[in-house]
């Protein structure tokens, strides 16, 4: 049961919702802030089945299994862990929740993972605006977030913050083997992830713009070896800073490549950390990354 994991890992945030469902007294907007952490999205989904329940959920009966799985028809997920958050987004969540309720419980939920990662300020402004004057009373929020301090502080203060600590290496192994990956792939996941604090927001904000560009030009190995000469190896010439640029790059790519390719990117990603203190042509290193994450170079 993850509740129980979440009593045991996250103690202070188990107790604050069981107050508030026991007390009746449920917040409509929750803010899921702290390091990078597998946990908060898991909770964010626990929350919606409890908001439904009217209760701590039990996760096992239809509604909390509908609402994992995403077949609730009164919740909407906007992932921005995956893409930024677009105008269109925003907009469908704001019609679809002008609508009257098609559930029997009457609760509408929407959860914003990453919502840091909303693209532009009007884009923000519109959600704040359908925050603060949503159609109905029964309608809930929850937001997660890496990184509070960078949201307007309307929305931090509209919310009800609940704050997760740094995940452990035994959550990491286990959110990855969850995901499908074998134990040793798993463990250099969770390694490779730790690396992230070591990184700016701009280190950030480019990772993800490379991600973008390689689910683009997966067919274009040229051109996508081209820019990450540009934008890449001209910005990381310390050989740490491109490894650690590398790992959360890495990460990023896991939620669109296959099981067998992933493990194929991870073999070539170790095989690169390894050769970035020798002697070997950088360019071509990030070439043969690029390779073995897909790419067929020139079209071949």
């Amino acid at each position: 049961m993850f509740k129980e994991q979440l009593k045991k890992e996250e103690s202070v945030v188990y107790q604050s919702l069981a107050n508030a469902f026991n007390s009746g007294r449920v917040n409509h907007s929750y803010l899921l802030d702290g390091p990078k952490n597998p946990l908060k999205l898991e909770t964010a989904f626990f929350i919606a089945q409890s908001i439904v329940e009217g209760d701590m959920a039990c996760e096992k009966c239809d509604n909390c299994r509908r609402i994992k799985s995403l077949n609730y028809a009164d919740l909407v997920l906007i992932d921005g862990e995956k893409r930024k958050i677009k105008k269109e987004d925003i907009e469908e969540l704001i019609r679809r929740f002008s609508l009257s309720s098609i559930e029997k419980d009457d609760k509408k939920i929407y959860i914003i993972n990453n919502i840091n990662n909303v693209a532009k300020v009007e884009n923000v402004m519109k959600l704040l605006k359908f925050m603060e004057e949503p159609p109905s009373d029964n309608i809930y929020a929850i937001l997660v977030s890496d990184n509070s301090a960078g949201l307007l502080d309307t929305i931090v203060s509209r919310s009800q913050l609940l704050h997760f600590h740094k995940a452990s290496n035994s959550q990491k192994i286990k959110s990855y083997r969850f995901a499908g990956f074998e134990s040793e792939d798993a463990e250099v996941l969770a390694h490779l992830s730790f690396m992230i604090d070591d990184l700016n927001d701009e280190d950030l904000l480019l990772a993800k713009e490379m991600l973008e560009t390689t689910l683009k030009y997966l067919d274009n190995g040229a051109y996508l070896a081209k820019e990450f000469y540009e934008k890449v190896y001209n910005r990381y010439k310390d050989n740490q800073a491109l490894d650690r640029f590398l790992a959360i790059y890495i990460e990023y790519m896991i939620d669109y490549l296959s099981k067998k390719k992933m493990a194929s990117a991870l073999e070539s990603f170790l095989k690169l950390r390894d050769d970035l203190n020798r002697s070997y042509d950088r360019r071509l290193l990030l070439d043969a990354l690029c390779y073995e994450i897909g790419v067929k170079k020139d079209g071949r």
